[in-house]
């Protein structure tokens, strides 16, 4: 399997941070092993990206994981303007 492009890694992380959120939201529907493999999942998509990368285990909404996205892709020269 080839390695993800910055779009999938991309799109991974905005599908990882939505998680969280749901999580965070609903907390006692989820176990320590829940938290668990949502780490191991961050860290698998980190390890995916060419060059070092930080994962940032936050809790935030999903406007602002939206915007945040939204940066990244128009810093990244890809965004429409």
């Amino acid at each position: 399997m080839s390695p993800l492009t910055t779009a999938e890694r991309q799109f991974l992380r905005f599908a990882l941070d939505l998680a969280a959120d749901h999580m965070a939201v609903r907390g006692d529907e989820f176990t320590d092993e829940d938290d668990a493999a949502l780490a191991r999942l961050r860290q698998l998509a980190a390890a995916s990206a060419p060059g070092p990368v930080t994962v940032q285990l936050t809790f935030v909404d999903a406007e602002a994981t939206q915007a945040m996205i939204k940066e990244i892709v128009r810093r990244d020269g890809r965004g429409s303007q």
